[in-house]
């Protein structure tokens, strides 16, 4: 959810807590309240889940590049092994691929907080 967003609804539902208040309708304002603390851990996960799933990311990453760091390696005991030049390619795309994966959810992650 958007911070806009959520700060209007946030201000529109202590407007009805304020009401409530008024009409002394205390069931309603304890309802109010519920509200306003789910709201709060809803953000909070949902950014949670955006770092985790950002973490896992650069996990996977650094996973692969140890991968090709491991096939460069061998290459140098075996220059001409094509096959090997093959794994490290397919790595590489792989690579690629994932950086616009955690690119993209930086971005979620940075919008999210605007």
């Amino acid at each position: 959810m958007k911070k806009k967003q959520l700060n209007l609804e946030v201000d529109q539902l202590l407007d009805l807590y304020l009401l409530a208040g008024k009409l002394n309708d205390q069931d309603w304002q304890q309802e109010i309240i519920e509200k306003l603390k789910n709201q709060g851990k809803t953000n909070h996960e949902t950014e949670g889940d955006h770092s985790m799933k950002i973490h896992n990311l650069w996990l996977e990453y650094k996973n692969l590049n140890a991968q090709i760091l491991d096939l460069y390696n061998r290459l140098k005991d075996n220059t001409t092994d094509e096959d090997i030049f093959g794994k490290i390619n397919a790595l590489k795309e792989k690579r690629l691929s994932l950086t616009h994966k955690i690119h993209k959810e930086e971005r979620k992650m940075k919008h999210s907080y605007q």
